[in-house]
This record gives structure tokens, sequence and C-alpha cells, in this order.
């Protein structure tokens, strides 16, 4: 028997940094380990003319431990600056992870980490970085042996400006994250919770890879095209390999 290599079930700043560039808005290195970001820019204004600019990026990076429902997501404030005339510093920024859709929709999630809510443009300058985790226990999903839940979660920005300030660009945002799924499928090898009930199945981020294949000659994997394209037009035809 070949075993499989294990998942990659951690991501740094700098891998998810490296992996989002400039132009893409999420990386993920397996089912356990993905990130998204955005960048926000202002313009302030004095009797409506520029007079100053500022700007942050916001990074998320969600990993999910072996055989665990719980996701931990940490949330990275960077390269946060002000140039000209401005009052960024007490500019206020509000931080949340929504979860705007939830199937079941009764699904009840347990949250914990350490989630700031609303901080000065300062304040977030220094603390830098804070996490959020969530678990949704099993007993909650489809009916059926998977027991499975999905869900929306959305990393939410928004911005206040200081009283009598006048500034334009991006006040507000939301981060696109892949979505969470947990089950507790049968084949899963936690699916016992070694034990303990509320420790059965795991989480993941729900992705899917789409596989392009021909059966123009010269075709990379032309024999599997051909054959899949048999089973579709004349079923008869093909048979499994013999035991």
């Amino acid at each position: 028997m070949i075993a499989a290599p294990e998942p990659v079930r951690t991501m740094t700043l700098d891998e998810c940094k490296k992996g989002l560039g400039t132009t893409k808005k999420f990386y993920f290195t397996s089912r356990f380990a993905a990130c998204s970001g955005a960048s926000f820019v202002q313009t302030w204004l004095v009797n409506g003319r520029p007079s100053g600019t500022s700007m942050f990026n916001v990074r998320v990076v969600g990993t999910i431990a072996k055989n665990s429902r719980t996701i931990n997501f940490k949330y990275y404030f960077t390269e946060m600056e002000s140039q000209g005339t401005t009052e960024a510093p007490v500019m206020k920024i509000g931080t949340k992870g929504k979860i705007p859709n939830s199937w079941p929709s009764t699904v009840r999630y347990t949250r914990g980490g350490s989630m700031p809510g609303t901080k000065t443009f300062a304040e977030l300058k220094v603390l830098r970085s804070f996490s959020e985790t969530v678990n949704a226990k099993p007993g909650q999903g489809s009916q059926g042996t998977t027991d499975l839940i999905a869900a929306i979660y959305q990393p939410s920005i928004t911005i206040t400006p200081p009283p009598n300030a006048k500034l334009t660009g991006d006040l507000k945002g939301d981060l696109f994250f892949l979505p969470p799924r947990w089950d507790a499928a049968k084949y899963l090898a936690n699916s016992t919770g070694g034990g303990n009930p509320d420790k059965r199945g795991a989480a993941s981020f729900a992705y899917i890879g789409m596989l392009n294949y021909s059966t123009k000659a010269g075709a990379k994997e032309r024999a599997v095209a051909q054959h899949i394209k048999t089973a579709f037009t004349k079923p008869q035809d093909t048979m499994t390999f013999p035991s």
C-alpha cells in the first residue's frame, strides 16, 4: 500500500503574501490551509480638495489542524501608511468575521479568539494581528451519514472617519474566503471523535478543481478522455478492472 503524504495544514503570512501576489483574491495550498487579502486606500479632503492619503492591507489566513472541527482565522493588518495631511491615526476600523449564510440555517457556531472589534488605525498598526476560531459541533448537519454543514465565512472591514473629517475611497469591504464545511462521514479518520462524540468528524475548506481532458491526438491524458467519453456514449463497452 502506498501512503499519501499529509496535506499542508499551516501557512505563514509570507506564504500568504507570495501566494496572493498583487492580483489574486485567494490562495490555498490544501483543503486545510488558505488565505485571502484586500487593500484599502483612502483620500483625505480639505475644502473639497485632496490633502493626503492613507492605506492598509488586510490578509486573513485560515488553517485547520488534523482531525479538528475548529478553524483558526488569523487576521493581519500590514503596510499601514499615510502621507500628506490626514487624521489617519484616529480613523476607526471595524473588523468582523461574518457568517451570512449557513446550510442548514439552524446551525449554531462556537466562536473564540481575540477579535478586537473596532480599533483606531494607530492601534491596529501596533496590534498587527489577531485570531478568531469557528467551530460547528456535529449533529447539526444535513440528514444522512455525512452530517454535512456548509457555510460562508466573510471577513468584513468598515471604516469610520474622525468627526468632521472628509474622505473618499475604500471605506468598507468584504474579503472572499473559501467556504468552510464540516462533516462526520464514517470514512473519515476521526469519525468517532476518539471516543468524544462532540469531536466527531472534521472541518475543511471547499474547493472544486477542474480537470480538462481532450480526445484529440497528442493531448495529455488522451486515454483517460477516451475512456470517459466511451463511458457516457457507450457504457456497455466499458468494464471495471478485473479483481
